[in-house]
């Protein structure tokens, strides 16, 4: 039995990852909708909590969704110290190992999905077969800053942007020390190796918070390019007056899955909490950030995302790691300064 009292790890800010006699939930969601997804999620758990005699604990409404959290969750090696219920845009946790042996193949976390019929097949085998839950799907795209003159034509596939005649016309989101866009990283990796991860960085000119990056655009920031990988969650609040536009690749956005877990055990007790992330409250947050639930997804248009099989023969964590450590050493000195 674990001894709670002293063994429970806590976040950067020092709060308690779970607390013993509640419903421990952990929700990880993108810095567009943490304020908004915050503000309702604060309110469903205070309503629950006054009329329910096990309360819900979530670490992440204290702290403001810290960014260490999902690491912390990838040391436990106790099933006590899970989240019950678990929302995450990051696969990093869950498809890391020993995290993914212990508590996702053995099924002691449950993948939440509804109908996988909808599914197309890559997404419905890794549901049905690697216990994995889909709850919505994000994407990225590239955005182009029609303020910036740019000489080569417009790229038509995301492995144009690895040619030459685009260096330093290519900007990426980047914060605590990584870069976004790692299932453009991953398919990249899978398909050619370190290689092409090198080329893409070298044709990069700007690594920045997406802050900043949505900001310059169609501004005087000298930093500006032409072609900006960003989440969509970002570009839909680009302001209407900035003369930007998405190209529409031919391969289609980057997916990001948004996924869930229950402990099994727990399943009939968390499904009020997972009603309401379902439901009319919560739905328009998770739309504000671009994520869209499967049975809405047009999934005759094309979407890039890596190959399940490979994707599984490696530790997701390990591998994320290493591709950004080899993106950041390959790109120009002075850029990856977030």
């Amino acid at each position: 039995m674990t001894d709670t009292a002293t063994a429970i790890p806590e976040t950067e800010m020092g709060t308690p990852i779970f607390q013993p006699g509640a419903l421990n939930i952990v929700m990880s969601v993108p810095c567009p909708i943490k304020v908004k997804f915050k503000m309702v999620l604060e309110t469903f758990i205070n309503d629950y909590n006054a009329s329910h005699d096990m309360p819900i604990y979530c670490p992440s409404i204290m702290d403001g969704i810290p960014h260490g959290l999902e690491g912390i969750l990838r040391e436990v090696s106790d099933a006590e110290m899970l989240p019950d219920l678990w929302l995450s845009t990051s696969m990093r946790t869950a498809l890391s190992q020993p995290f993914r042996s212990r508590f996702v193949d053995t099924g002691l976390l449950q993948g939440i999905n509804d109908d996988v019929s909808q599914f197309p097949s890559r997404f419905k085998e890794a549901a049905t077969q690697y216990n994995l839950g889909f709850f919505a799907f994000g994407n990225w795209s590239l955005l182009c800053d029609l303020s910036v003159k740019t000489a080569p034509p417009y790229p038509q596939t995301w492995e144009d942007l690895l040619d030459p005649i685009y260096q330093g016309q290519i900007a990426i989101h980047g914060c605590h020390g990584e870069v976004g866009g790692m299932t453009l990283l991953q398919i990249l990796h899978q398909r050619y190796g370190d290689e092409r991860i090198c080329q893409l960085a070298q044709n990069i000119g700007g690594v920045r918070h997406f802050s900043k990056l949505i900001k310059a655009v169609d501004s005087n920031d000298k930093e500006r390019v032409a072609y900006n990988i960003l989440p969509n969650a970002i570009i839909n609040q680009l302001p209407s007056r900035k003369r930007a536009a998405i190209i529409e690749l031919k391969d289609g956005p980057l997916l990001t899955p948004m996924t869930l877990f229950a402990k099994r055990d727990k399943l009939k007790q968390l499904q009020p909490i997972i009603d309401f992330l379902k439901g009319p409250d919560m739905t328009p947050v998770f739309s504000l950030g671009g994520f869209i639930k499967p049975e809405l997804m047009d999934w005759s248009k094309p979407y890039l995302f890596p190959d399940w099989d490979i994707l599984l023969q490696t530790d997701h964590a390990k591998q994320s790691e290493h591709l950004n450590t080899t993106f950041i050493d390959a790109l120009a000195p002075g850029l990856m300064t977030v």
